[in-house]
């Protein structure tokens, strides 16, 4: 990931996960504590990754 695709991620984070449905909604876009090499991204969120394919199509 180059430093422009980082910028741009975070400051578009408000929409991020807008098209992917969460069975449990997240509390925080990304967390960075653990360092910028380790982001944990939809933090203490939960989805079904075969559902929401399924039903994009």
């Amino acid at each position: 990931m180059t430093d422009t695709n980082f910028t741009t991620s975070t400051k578009l984070s408000a929409g991020f996960g807008g098209d992917i449905g969460f069975q449990r909604p997240y509390t925080a876009v990304v967390d960075l504590s653990k360092g910028i090499a380790w982001p944990q991204w939809c933090v203490g969120g939960m989805t079904n990754i075969a559902y929401n394919c399924g039903d994009s199509q």
